[in-house]
Formats: C-alpha cells, structure tokens, sequence
C-alpha cells in the first residue's frame, strides 16, 4: 500500500510522488505529484472506466489528448477527463513538467517489467486486466478482448505480479 512520499519511477522521463494515499482518507482521495522529463515521450492513450480524473499543471507545459482533441497545458491550467475518455499527458515544453494524478505500473517496472518508454506489452497487459475497471488502454476491442488476456495469463505463469 502507497504510502505519502512515496516515489514511483513509471518511465525513464516519468515519476509519480504520493501527496495523499487513499488511507489517509478512507479511499475518497488519493492525490499524486507527476513530473516528466523534456523527452516527448507520448504514453499510450488510456481511459478509466469508473473514475474521473481532475488534472492541474504545477510547472512547465504539458499536452493532453483528450478524446479528439489536443490541447496544451500551461501553469494554473486545470483538465478534467471524464470516465470513459481515452486520454494521454506528455511533457510538451523544453523544462520538466509536473501535475497531479493517479498510477498503477510502478511495481511491474521495479520488477524488471518495463522499458525505457514504461512497460512491456506483457506487463501492461496484466495490468490492463487486473485494472480493467479502472484502466482501459486505447486499443481495438477485438485486442482487448481476445490478445490481452492471453498475454496476461502468459506474463502471470511468468510470474509477473502487480
């Protein structure tokens, strides 16, 4: 369990600090300190099928695609993504960036499960799975459905765990 100042690196350019685990309020909030690198790195488009999500920009600029459309972030500017809406945040400026919001993949990188861009399809397939009410990668639903839980079970009898 996430405990506040924890850190969790979830790319090379990505890291995530706990501010408030959701303990510390009984699962009403759990509020999450984001800052990425100047790298570019776009990861991939997401959605949360059961929670919204409220973003607001500390430093630097950052570019959200959210459904459709993309916009650029500036200090003080706030987002909010609606469940169900596939979205993705990038650093989109020349300094570091950093925001609020929620994680889930620190563990599976920890454990040797990722990449320099943040996980490997089998990791992130797990995690798609086991998070499936709460994280849907912006994929096909014939992948999500039929090549997903394939790979999750294959990284499972691996022995990846969250």
């Amino acid at each position: 369990m996430a405990q506040a100042s924890d850190v969790f690196q979830l790319n090379d350019d990505e890291k995530v600090t706990v501010l408030t685990p959701s303990a510390a309020s009984g699962g009403e909030l759990l509020e999450l300190e984001a800052e990425w690198g100047a790298s570019g790195h776009k990861p991939l488009p997401h959605s949360h099928p059961s929670q919204d999500e409220h973003f607001e920009v500390l430093e630097g600029q950052l570019s959200v695609k959210l459904g459709g459309e993309k916009r650029v972030l500036n200090v003080g500017d706030t987002v909010d993504v609606p469940r169900g809406t596939a979205h993705t945040f990038w650093n989109s400026g020349g300094t570091t960036a950093r925001a609020k919001w929620q994680v889930a993949v620190h563990n599976l990188r920890a454990k040797g499960h990722g990449t320099s861009a943040g996980l490997s399809l089998p990791a992130g397939a797990l995690v798609a799975r086991e998070f499936s009410g709460e994280f849907t990668p912006a994929l096909s639903p014939v992948v999500r459905s039929l090549f997903l839980p394939v790979i999750a079970g294959w990284a499972k009898l691996r022995g990846y765990k969250l």
